[in-house]
């Protein structure tokens, strides 16, 4: 069974750090990671294998006692990856 994490934080876009464990490689586990700004601050969405993958990532990646993050089983049968590695909108 995969799971979503979704993590809001109190910060500005501009303010934003990505999370360590992704700004080399992607951890063990992870699907898919993308963030973005939202009208209270930033919103990361997370999308692992499993909850012990989510669990070892998210040790690494410095929002993981993160209060307001929400974690729910998610079953995805049909998923499209449009683009692969890091991609900044901003990039385009």
């Amino acid at each position: 069974m995969t799971y979503v994490r979704i993590i809001d934080i109190a910060a500005t876009w501009a303010d934003y750090v990505p999370p360590r464990a992704l700004t080399e490689s992607a951890p063990a586990g992870l699907i898919i990671f993308a963030a973005g700004p939202t009208d209270e601050g930033v919103r990361m969405v997370e999308v692992w294998t499993s909850l012990a993958d989510r669990a070892l990532g998210a040790a690494d990646s410095g929002y993981e006692h993160t209060t307001n993050a929400t974690i729910r089983e998610f079953d995805a049968p049909f998923a499209v990856l449009g683009r692969f590695g890091s991609h900044s909108v901003d990039e385009e």
